[in-house]
C-alpha cells in the first residue's frame, strides 16, 4: 500500500529526548524516512490508515519550529526516559499548553509502578502513560498503535 495516498493519513509528532525520537521514527516507519534534526517517517497502520511522524527536535534553539510542526497533527507521543524524566517535561508542558492530546511511552521503567512514573511526571488520569520499551521494533510498533487508537477514539469522540 502506498501510505502516502491512503483513506486516512494521520500526523503525529514525536517529542522525547535528543535521540529519542530519532531512533522511534526510524523504528516504526515503513523505508526511508528524513533523519538529521528533523526526523520523519510514515508507517501503514492497516490498509486504510498511515501515520505521518514529524519528530520534534528536542534541542531548546530548535523549539521555534514546534508550533508549525504540530499544525494539524491528531496525537503527540511523548517519549522518555524513566532515568532522565526531567527531559520530558518541556514536551509535556508544550502539549498540555496547546490542548494537543498525547500520549507518553516511558521506557526503562521496569523497576517502577504505573503511579510512580504518573506521579513523577505529573500527568492526570486523561493522558494515557505506558511503560514500555520503545527503543526496540516490536514494542515501538505497539506504542504507535496505542497512539493510533487514542488518536482516532479522540478524534470520534469530538466529532461525536
Amino acid at each position: 500500500m502506498d501510505a502516502g495516498r491512503c483513506a486516512y493519513p494521520l500526523k503525529v509528532v514525536v517529542l522525547g529526548g535528543r535521540a529519542v525520537g530519532s531512533s522511534f521514527v526510524g523504528l516504526v516507519s515503513d523505508g526511508e524516512g528524513g533523519a538529521a534534526v528533523l526526523p520523519y517517517g510514515r508507517c501503514a497502520v492497516t490498509d486504510r490508515v498511515s501515520v505521518h511522524l514529524y519528530g520534534m527536535p528536542a534541542q531548546h534553539r530548535y523549539w521555534f519550529m514546534w508550533d508549525a510542526l504540530s499544525r494539524g497533527a491528531v496525537a503527540a507521543l511523548v517519549l522518555a526516559d524513566a532515568g532522565r524524566l526531567r527531559d520530558s517535561f518541556a514536551a509535556l508542558d508544550y502539549a498540555a499548553a496547546r490542548g494537543l492530546p498525547h500520549l507518553v511511552a516511558v521506557a526503562n521503567a521496569d523497576r517502577y509502578e504505573l503511579g510512580e512514573v504518573r506521579e513523577a511526571l505529573s500527568v492526570g488520569p486523561e493522558v494515557p502513560v505506558l511503560l514500555t520499551e520503545s527503543d526496540r521494533s516490536r514494542p515501538a510498533r505497539e506504542v504507535l498503535h496505542a497512539v493510533v487508537r487514542y488518536a482516532v477514539a479522540r478524534r470520534n469522540s469530538a466529532a461525536a
